[in-house]
């Protein structure tokens, strides 16, 4: 049977090791034959191969499968000349094995120059044994230098997401102290603005916004200069005329409008008010007064009935003003009824500024046609503004019963 290493080599490979142990006519031979023949060479011519690099591995099979041929022809010939009695056999100290893999390397190296054969045989283990770190190290260096694989940039790109995304939710999301404050002055308006005195300034400020048009008129300030990068052309800026402040028309229009539109219907208000006279108060029955008291004795129901009352106005003084602020809230009381303010500037400004009325050269006329030229409409927006408010006023009242 043929080495087994010589069995893995190809047909071109047995031919360059038959040429380089001498045979001749190798290119007509099997391979089969081939493997025969250099395995009787070598087998033969040991001691004269086993230096050359070439046959290094088939002397490794050869060992590993039956032991090397060196060693048998010594060990057959050391049996001789022990049976022939002219050398002694030498006995060979046996040592304790060793548990380091550095110091059985060590006995490995001191052993090889007495067995030639085992020396190319320890060397790659002893490298392995010593070396271990720097294999490590030159694993982790390739891995190193070699490029991004797709998941890598992947995984990359999904943390960088999750970073960002945590850093806008702690900015702007629902918890945040940014969005906590709009929400907080997004309900603080609406509450606010859900009453009937929030109607009646947003009519109030709207005439104000026309009258100002007309009272302080915009002039020309400056002009902002074109950007060109931004593609704009130059834009002149207006501000109101402060300096009409100093002139009488201005103030005797201003207090027409006041008297027409804020002080006449708030004074009406004030004294016509439905909500005082709707509101129920509690009564309170001052210390002083004497409790009545019925003739003849009480009986034990009645001084039941009254203990439990007593314990039912201490409990009521325990819990404090919380059950009158709820009934405060329930029937509120305007210091000004909006709906006899609404009715009252109707019938001022019908008055006023349709029929021309001046109450006795109370009122400039040039003024009232002035004020009436400027509001929005006319007197006829400002009776559409009064109906608002008015219904505004009429549904709070009948949304509080």
């Amino acid at each position: 049977m043929a080495n087994p290493w010589l069995a893995r080599q190809r047909k071109a490979e047995l031919v360059e090791l038959a040429q380089a142990v001498g045979l001749k006519d190798v290119d007509s031979k099997r391979k089969a034959d081939l493997e025969i023949a250099i395995d009787e060479v070598l087998s033969d011519n040991a001691a004269r191969y086993q230096s050359d690099p070439r046959f290094t591995d088939y002397f490794k099979s050869r060992a590993r499968a039956g032991g090397s041929p060196v060693k048998r022809e010594r060990e057959s010939a050391a049996a001789t000349g022990a049976a022939a009695g002219d050398v002694k056999p030498s006995r060979r100290k046996s040592t304790k094995p060793i548990e380091e893999p550095v110091a059985a390397t060590e006995s490995e190296e001191s052993e090889s120059p007495t067995d030639p054969s085992a020396a190319p045989s320890d060397t790659p283990s002893m490298a392995l044994t010593r070396t271990p770190a720097r294999a490590f190290a030159l694993a982790a260096r390739l891995t190193n230098s070699l490029p991004a694989t797709p998941a890598d940039v992947a995984q990359a790109v999904d943390r960088s997401t999750v970073a960002v995304r945590s850093q806008l939710s702690s900015l702007v999301g629902p918890a945040s102290p940014v969005a906590t404050s709009l929400t907080d002055a997004a309900h603080t308006t609406r509450a606010w603005l859900s009453t009937v005195h929030a109607v009646l300034s947003a009519a109030a400020l709207f005439e104000a916004y026309h009258l100002r048009r007309e009272l302080l008129p915009d002039v020309y300030a400056f002009t902002i200069p074109a950007i060109s990068w931004l593609g704009t052309g130059d834009k002149p800026v207006h501000v109101p005329d402060v300096f009409a402040l100093l002139t009488s028309g201005f103030w005797a229009c201003t207090a027409t409008w006041l008297l027409t539109s804020l002080i006449i219907p708030g004074v009406a208000g004030w004294f016509f008010n439905l909500s005082s006279a709707t509101g129920t108060a509690p009564v309170r029955v001052p210390a002083s007064a004497p409790a009545k008291r019925s003739r003849g004795r009480p009986s034990g129901a009645s001084q039941k009935r009254e203990g439990v009352d007593k314990n039912q106005e201490e409990e009521q003084e325990e819990e404090g003003g919380e059950g009158m602020s709820e009934g405060k809230q329930q029937k509120q009381e305007y210091a000004v009824d909006p709906l006899m303010f609404s009715v009252a500037k109707a019938l001022i400004t019908y008055v006023v500024y349709a029929q021309g009325v001046t109450f006795g050269g109370l009122l400039s006329p040039w003024a009232v046609t002035r004020v009436e030229a400027a509001l929005y409409s006319g007197w006829r927006g400002v009776l559409v503004g009064t109906g608002v408010t008015a219904l505004a006023a009429v549904w709070e009242a009948v949304s509080r019963k």
